[in-house]
């Protein structure tokens, strides 16, 4: 039989409250009357009847599990004879489940036995019983609770069915809860001395994970303090906060020297003037078992932003912002005209620092001298505050002094991915920049190679940035004898911007000044480019060409002298004048050098076609000259008949495994695996043939 039950609430007692869910055993009772109704095959003997249900259960006595008993009597109508009265008892176990605060609901298993007798006096008799269920509680108050009852009951040989209540209890606790341990009046620890350190905002990264300061704490107790913690906050400058200790205890009468480390937030980075404020230090710990809290008050100065000492020069670095919009637009725009003026084979770095420069000078960029912290002054006392300015400040006042100019010529190439240096010497620093090519090709595309550096492999352009207002290859070759004059005494610092971030991370931005920033157009840029780029073509080319013009004036059926005259003016860009020599040099027996770089010149001026043609009739004389074949791997990937390409790339690899490797991408072309590589950067890796084996 399924019976459906439904109660009214009935108050039973009135004890001391306690908290619904309380964690110290409770006892729990509630009264359930309700009525039945047969279902299937037991509505051919059962009509509705009605009955109450006294249960009663200890929550919190076990882990999991609490033990529940029940009693109750059930008044069932026969269909054929007056009626059926049920006395039934049990015991069985619930599994309370909190859902919310005042809500929880607990699964329950019964079993007991159960007695019945026909009114009518006709026959009588027992048969044990299995009831499983779940309960639904709410409670209305500490004390008393409303709920609701679904279950199965099945009376083993007589009848089975399901039940459902709504029921009235009430709680309250069988033991007292265990008191927390009340703190009591001690001297538990004093803060013996608290040194910190001025903060420097722009260095607000480092302190995460390097100390600032050091505070000394003291046990004032005859014995020793458990689960000590020390934190360090400060308000409005500090989103959560610091950890500095976790401890174990702190023995009786001891010391305990606490690093002060602090996780600042980007609010520091508005600090515009030298402030003091508060920095809280609080201490928890246990005693005798009972928790206690100290706090402690301290002064801490925050500089100016853009305040620094010098006692490590790395920290420049930090103040290089090559994220910054204004940095952004400036370097790109500059390095743009690089692409629009021809450059030939002159390294991409030496002419983004070229346009760069130009771009500062077409700005009216100027170097002034700090009155209140000249660099020359300041950087020979690490204990001196110096004031360095961010790019976006730097640009938007139109002026700085070494440091700033540094930082923001840094800046500038950081942002179109060259990579610089810090150079320092005494009472100055100024940058340097990273050249693309290898140092044992130094000699081939500079004719002073004193002017250059050599550290650990790479190739470094020294560049004066005090000099923005003067051309560029002034301001080189200024930055170059500044480090041969001091570097050989060991005065000369060499500090690469990207090893110095691992220590110094950069600030990312600083908030956007008011200030409108009046940037140069890109002809202003160009044009000024183009101007350097000429002088220094000039300057490159003027002394190789007088040699080489009196070789070929005394050998002049010599097309070795005039293909290295072509390779010359293609080096530099003058593809013009290269291409003359080199038509005059493959006259004199299709020779085979000039033929390729004819084949690079109309290679670079995208006439693949043609290109094709010279390539082919090279490699036809010379089948084994690794750079023809190169140069046809490039122009059938040009053309995108990317089977031939790979499979001359493919030669090459075996005949010259250095050349290939710098064209790597030609391996992969026309397969689902390429990389895309774009015309005009395979043409800045031209190959040019000067005569000698390949």
């Amino acid at each position: 039989m399924r019976t459906y039950g439904m109660t009214f609430t009935v108050i039973l007692f009135a004890l001391r409250t306690a908290a619904f869910g309380q964690s110290v055993p409770e006892l729990s009772i509630r009264l359930s009357p309700g009525a039945s109704l047969p279902l299937g095959e037991n509505a051919a003997y059962f009509s509705f009847g009605a009955g109450a249900e006294l249960t009663a259960g200890i929550d919190a006595l076990l882990p999991v599990v609490s033990p529940v008993v029940s009693a109750g009597y059930e008044y069932v109508p026969l269909r054929t004879r007056d009626a059926l009265s049920l006395l039934h008892a049990g015991a069985g176990i619930s599994v309370p489940l909190k859902l919310l605060p005042s809500l929880h609901i607990s699964p329950y298993i019964v079993g007991g036995y159960s007695y019945g007798m026909i009114t009518d006096g006709s026959g009588q008799g027992g048969a044990p019983f299995v009831k499983g269920g779940v309960e639904l509680a709410w409670a209305l108050s500490q004390l008393m609770s409303l709920g609701l009852d679904a279950s199965y009951t099945w009376e083993i040989g007589l009848r089975g069915g399901l039940a459902l209540s709504l029921h009235s209890g009430v709680r309250f606790p069988i033991s007292k809860p265990r008191a927390a341990p009340t703190p009591r009046a001690i001297k538990g620890l004093e803060l013996l001395s608290a040194d910190l350190a001025p903060v420097f905002p722009a260095l607000f990264k480092l302190y995460d994970s390097n100390s600032f300061g050091v505070v000394r704490l003291h046990n004032l107790e005859k014995a020793a303090l458990s689960d000590v913690s020390v934190d360090f906050f400060v308000e409005s400058y500090m989103d959560n906060p610091t950890r500095l200790l976790t401890a174990a205890k702190l023995d009786a009468g001891a010391e305990q020297a606490v690093d002060v480390k602090a996780l600042f937030s980007e609010q520091v980075l508005k600090i515009t003037e030298a402030t003091k404020v508060s920095g809280k230090i609080t201490v928890n710990f246990l005693f005798e078992g009972a928790p206690y809290t100290r706090e402690f008050t301290q002064t801490l100065r925050l500089n100016n932003r853009n305040n620094i000492t010098w006692e490590d020069s790395r920290k420049a670095a930090t103040f290089v912002t090559p994220n910054d919009p204004l940095v952004l637009t400036l370097g790109k725009n500059a390095v743009a005209v690089t692409a629009d003026v021809a450059s030939g084979q002159i390294d991409k770095w030496f002419t983004a620092a070229m346009a760069v420069h130009e771009a500062l000078r077409a700005k009216g960029q100027r170097y002034s001298v700090d009155p209140t912290t000249p660099f020359g002054d300041v950087s020979k006392n690490s204990t001196v505050l110096d004031t360095v300015q961010f790019p976006q400040e730097t640009l938007a006042y139109g002026a700085g002094d070494c440091d700033d100019l540094t930082v923001l010529y840094c800046s500038l190439l950081q942002s179109v991915g060259a990579q610089t240096a810090f150079i320092t010497v005494p009472g100055h620093i100024y940058a340097a920049v990273q050249l693309d090519l290898p140092p044992d090709r130094i000699a081939k595309s500079f004719s002073r190679t004193q002017d250059l550096i050599v550290k650990d492999g790479k190739v470094w352009l020294p560049v004066e940035v005090t000099m923005c207002g003067d051309r560029f290859l002034d301001a080189w070759q200024a930055g170059a004898r500044e480090w041969r004059e001091y570097d050989p005494k060991g005065q000369a610092e060499f500090l690469p911007v990207q090893a110095s971030w691992q220590v110094y991370e950069p600030v990312g931005q600083i908030p956007a000044l008011a200030t409108t920033v009046k940037m140069p157009e890109s002809p202003a840029i160009a044009s000024a480019y183009r101007t350097e780029l000429n002088r220094f073509v000039d300057q490159e080319i003027q002394p190789r060409l007088a040699s080489l013009q009196k070789d070929i004036a005394q050998r002049k059926n010599d097309p070795k002298l005039l293909n290295s005259l072509g390779v010359m003016y293609a080096q530099f860009g003058r593809t013009e004048l290269a291409s003359a020599q080199f038509e005059a040099a493959s006259r004199m027996g299709d020779y085979v050098p000039a033929l390729i770089n004819l084949a690079s010149v109309r290679f670079l001026a995208r006439d693949y076609r043609s290109a094709l043609l010279y390539y082919q009739k090279a490699s036809t004389r010379d089948p084994g000259n690794a750079i023809a074949l190169l140069g046809l791997a490039r122009t059938n990937a040009a053309l995108e008949k990317y089977d031939e390409a790979r499979a001359q790339y493919a030669t090459v690899q075996k005949l010259n495994p250095s050349l290939a490797s710098q064209f790597a991408y030609l391996a992969d072309q026309g397969t689902g695996s390429a990389r895309a590589v774009s015309t005009d950067a395979a043409a800045r890796r031209m190959v040019w043939d000067e005569g000698g084996q390949q």
